[in-house]
């Protein structure tokens, strides 16, 4: 939990768990890579393999580092706006060692981070928890905006599957930026618990609702809402360029529908990093598209690697020198 910080001994119970949760979850994902080869050919999975030059894999990664970068940027621009006194690359690596645990139960790369901006810089978990609910609702709107790119393209029942993750997050920033709703409903609980019980959760809540309000309905939230969408996109334009190079071309706008409604699939699963939910539907939608199963299972796996696991490769090499950084006296 974030209303108390995690002492050495816990956090570094933490970390343990986390690493063997991240090595149970690579080994099952290469389990599954190498049954869907043997369940398509592994002739055929090579054949394929053969066109993933180093230029392919380069670009890929460069086009990862983009969206990593952007979304730093972003949690850096949210940070200033809540006035958040943290140096620009103090700040970035904070934000990149919270992928080491990106796939762990909980978001406890998160929680990482507001953790990290605590113990070097003194910033208290009030003025920093906004910021886990702007970079969350800021990648599931770009996200939703990357998919409707390529919305054009796509027959009514796919569209109505995106409907209830469009209203689901425009619903949630236009209650996050209307603190009211979430007041009246505190004072509703309040008056169920009887009088004199929990008014200093509420004056919390009070005081958190008007923080949240204040940064989600800012400009800052809208250039980083537009950095989102940037930094997607640029992962969208991977899965593309991979596919091309597979010998698989699809069109730039269908590409991003793929990739943002897989990634949003996954985000509905609830698991730790989409894991799953996210492959699935990947898949099962380049198939849908006219794509063989060959490439589609190479590019999706692929693009996880370049995407999610770069990700935690990152942040683990982070993750020392930020814990270090931490534990330096102001």
């Amino acid at each position: 939990m974030i209303d108390s910080p995690p002492g050495g001994a816990a956090l570094g119970a933490r970390l343990h768990d986390a690493r063997r949760w991240t090595g149970w979850l690579i080994f099952l994902a290469a389990l599954t890579v190498v049954l869907a080869g043997l369940l398509f050919g592994g002739q055929d999975l090579m054949a394929y393999l053969r066109h993933l030059t180093p230029g392919v894999i380069a670009v890929l990664l460069g086009l990862s580092l983009v969206n990593y970068a952007l979304r730093a940027w972003r949690w850096d621009i949210f940070a200033r706006q809540r006035r958040i006194r943290v140096p620009f690359l103090r700040n970035v690596l904070y934000y990149v060692a919270g992928f080491a645990l990106t796939v762990t139960p909980g978001k406890v790369g998160e929680a990482l981070r507001l953790w990290l901006m605590r113990q070097r810089d003194e910033q208290p978990y009030g003025r920093t928890l906004p910021l886990l609910l702007a970079d969350r609702l800021a990648d599931g709107l770009a996200l939703l905006a990357v998919a409707c790119v390529g919305i054009a393209s796509l027959n009514g029942g796919i569209i109505l599957a995106l409907v209830p993750a469009a209203l689901v997050l425009l619903a949630m920033w236009w209650l996050c930026t209307r603190p009211r709703f979430l007041l009246m409903m505190a004072h509703w609980v309040q008056g169920r618990m009887g009088r004199g019980r929990g008014r200093g959760g509420l004056r919390k809540l009070h005081r958190l609702s008007r923080e949240i309000s204040g940064l989600l309905g800012s400009g800052p939230f809208l250039l980083g809402l537009v950095l989102s969408v940037i930094g997607w996109m640029a992962e969208a334009a991977a899965l593309w360029w991979l596919l091309d190079s597979l010998g698989a071309p699809l069109d730039l706008h269908v590409v991003a529908f793929v990739f943002a409604a897989a990634m949003l699939a996954g985000a509905v699963a609830m698991l730790p990093g989409g894991l799953g939910g996210a492959e699935v539907s990947m898949v099962a939608l380049l198939v849908g598209f006219g794509v063989a199963a060959e490439p589609s299972v190479i590019a999706t796996a692929l693009i996880r690697l370049t995407t999610l696991w770069f990700a935690v490769g990152l942040g683990f090499l982070a993750l020392p020198l930020a814990l270090r950084v931490a534990r330096q006296r102001p």
